[in-house]
């Protein structure tokens, strides 16, 4: 092969892998970023009060969640079923770690997080961890609830 044929084909490949590039999620700056942070800090505001009405409306449902298995839950598949149970889901000692949460960068490039929480009380052990995923235009869904204890 001549040296000119083998240059030739050496460019053409290297052209080749410079037009492919692997997908991922778009970067998080600028636009996205912004919306995504004002979304969470409306989520963290909500809780604060707390608004339930406000954390249902950024609660994706049926909720992704394990409560079946617990004797006082009957399952979190709608709204009112939510708001109901909202007390047993987000309760007083979880509250300052969801409104301190800050999501890291790599967090928010995924455009996902999961907070967890655990705590004992005498011999008892019980934790939580909730899911959060964010849509392409920035909003933060609550998208799961998985208990332990």
């Amino acid at each position: 092969m001549s040296l000119f044929i083998r240059f030739v084909a050496v460019g053409f490949l290297l052209f080749l892998g410079g037009c492919v590039r692997e997908a991922g999620p778009a970067p998080v700056s600028g636009p996205r970023e912004s919306a995504i942070r004002e979304s969470w800090g409306r989520f963290q505001r909500a809780l604060r009060k707390p608004d339930v009405s406000e954390i249902a409306s950024m609660t994706r449902f049926p909720l992704e969640n394990n409560v079946g298995q617990f004797d006082d839950f009957k399952g979190l598949g709608s709204r009112a079923t939510f708001e109901r149970y909202f007390p047993q889901i987000f309760w007083d000692g979880v509250l300052p770690v969801l409104m301190n949460y800050q999501p890291t960068s790599a967090e928010l490039e995924a455009g996902e997080w999961s907070v967890s929480y655990s705590e004992r009380t005498g011999d008892t052990e019980s934790g939580v961890i909730y899911g959060f995923k964010c849509s392409p235009d920035g909003k933060v869904w609550l998208t799961s609830v998985f208990f332990a204890g």
